[in-house]
């Protein structure tokens, strides 16, 4: 008897659960919207004047009226009115769903649009270059990051191209990709996030692979001084070491193996963090405001002649393609870039062929093997912007 007693109280309690966690559900839709997700376009001066229903919104203003709005069947999708001027607050929604309101001017209000915001696409795979490691909270994997995409970003396997590791080692890491990635992240980190704890271990696993290099030099070359090896680093001298440490530990001998192991695990987290770094950054800096026209990075200027002479061109921020400059590849021998602007080379047409990537403040007489050789070129600040207002 008390075992069927307690059978049916269970029941009825799971039943319960289940009735309350369906109206639970219910209330949350209604209630808890991510504003985020939505952006309005707004006019000035505009209201509703006829065929509208009115809420005040109390002391939270507009935000309650676009959260009212948002829990609407058709949320509002042809708009609504807030007034606030000479002594209003009141949301003014159009009588009927999936209808409009009578508009009429008036300086105590503005009437808003929604405008559902679109998604950026982005590659979801670690082991393309592509790859975006801000847009998911887990990187391990393409299904990991898939599965915890941030909002505003959807994964989209098209925008892949370009197999990371194998593009990264060809030529035994003597390539500009792999400079540039450590580059930029350096850069981008020290005028932005010096205190960013991926930067901070950047510079020690650079300075650990630069000791390993030494090492490996101090144990190949009698009267070497060990010390002073170790503390000569310079960036230079850091790529320098990579590709030296590199090509030993594609065959080491038994006494070098354990070190080039070592070689190859931080390596692949310098790659990573950099990775990282760079996109974390460019998020940041671009979720900045921006104001259209306002060019942050101006007066590169070109020369069709070595040391600064011959014809003179100066370029803003932007993107510059022969087809449109068919002068570009002809000022290309020597170059002024001002403080924090970034400059882009390309060897070939529409952003394509051989990269090479400069820093300002730099003034480079002689572009050597570049002379003449310039396609396309890509101005931005040294944070990749090229009309954002600075953080």
């Amino acid at each position: 008897m008390n075992y069927y007693y307690i059978i049916s109280i269970i029941l009825i309690i799971i039943v319960l659960c289940l009735l309350n966690h369906s109206k639970n559900t219910v209330v949350t839709e209604e209630r808890f919207i991510n504003m985020d997700d939505y952006d309005w376009d707004k006019t000035k001066n505009k209201v509703c004047g006829q065929d509208y229903s009115s809420k005040s919104p109390g002391n939270q203003g507009v935000a309650r009226c676009k959260e009212l709005c948002l829990k609407r069947p058709d949320k509002c999708k042809y708009g609504f009115s807030y007034l606030y001027n000479y002594g209003w607050n009141q949301c003014r929604f159009p009588k009927k769903q999936y209808s409009q309101c009578r508009t009429e001017l008036g300086s105590w209000g503005d009437y808003y649009k929604l405008q559902k915001k679109s998604k950026q696409l982005f590659c979801p795979d670690p082991s393309y270059l592509e790859f975006l490691p801000t847009a998911c909270y887990w990187k391990d994997s393409k299904e990991a990051c898939t599965w915890t995409t941030m909002d505003g970003y959807k994964p989209d396997s098209s925008k892949c191209h370009t197999l990371f590791k194998p593009l990264i080692q060809q030529n035994d890491y003597d390539n500009d990709l792999f400079f540039s990635i450590i580059k930029e992240a350096l850069t981008m980190s020290r005028q932005n996030q010096p205190d960013n704890y991926l930067y901070i271990q950047l510079k020690d696993d650079m300075n650990e692979i630069y000791k390993i290099g030494c090492i490996l030099e101090n144990n190949k070359t009698d009267y070497f001084d060990l010390d002073k090896c170790i503390n000569s680093y310079t960036l230079e001298g850091f790529y320098s070491k990579v590709r030296y440490i590199y090509k030993i530990s594609k065959n080491p001998t038994s006494s070098q193996k354990s070190i080039c192991n070592r070689f190859k695990y931080v390596i692949d987290r310098i790659v990573e963090n950099s990775r990282n770094l760079r996109g974390q950054l460019n998020s940041e800096i671009l979720s900045c405001t921006c104001k259209k026209g306002k060019n942050i990075c101006k007066g590169i200027k070109l020369y069709s002649g070595t040391n600064y002479g011959g014809s003179e061109y100066t370029f803003n921020g932007g993107s510059y393609n022969e087809n449109d400059n068919p002068v570009l590849h002809a000022l290309s021998k020597s170059i002024k870039i001002p403080s924090k602007c970034k400059v882009t080379t390309y060897s070939k047409k529409n952003f394509t062929g051989s990269m090479n990537t400069f820093y300002g403040p730099e003034n480079i007489s002689d572009l050597g093997s570049l002379n003449n050789t310039i396609r396309s070129l890509s101005i931005t600040d040294s944070s990749g912007r090229t009309d954002c207002n600075p953080c």
